[in-house]
């Protein structure tokens, strides 16, 4: 996606106050912090909206109330996002999706509360991913 400089500088703009970043606008990424950083990282890929978010591990080095904010903001996501993570709890209240990974891909998608996982590979969606998947199967 191609977008003028005023779209740009709108973007940029709104993804500083949602990711709460404004103070750090003129500050090189060094010289944050790396709960500063992640959500840096997370900000540049949301930016341009891609039709599929691939996120590792994306509340490492988030405080709480970060890792709350972006679950919220993960479950208005419009596109397809793919998440890898540990963190189980986040999982539970952002996925729709949770394939769960043990020295082997289980390929049945399973509810959204699962409790006892090793590593998670997580999609999550709103309500027209599961038209996306049944077009695609």
């Amino acid at each position: 996606k191609q977008f003028s400089a005023e779209e740009i500088e709108y973007r940029v703009s709104k993804m500083l106050k949602m990711f709460s970043l404004e103070q750090l606008k003129h500050k090189s990424v060094r010289q944050i912090s790396g709960g500063q950083q992640q959500r840096v990282a997370i900000a540049r890929a949301v930016i341009n909206e891609p039709d599929v978010l691939l996120l590792d591990e994306p509340t490492n080095h988030l405080d709480l109330e970060a890792i709350i904010w972006l679950s919220d903001y993960l479950q208005t996501w419009k596109n397809i996002a793919i998440v890898v993570s540990h963190n189980i709890g986040f999982l539970n209240d952002t996925c729709t999706y949770i394939l769960n990974i043990e020295n082997k891909i289980n390929p049945e998608a399973m509810p959204y509360k699962v409790f006892f996982l090793f590593l998670s590979f997580s999609i999550i969606s709103i309500d027209n991913m599961k038209a996306k998947i049944n077009n695609t199967t």
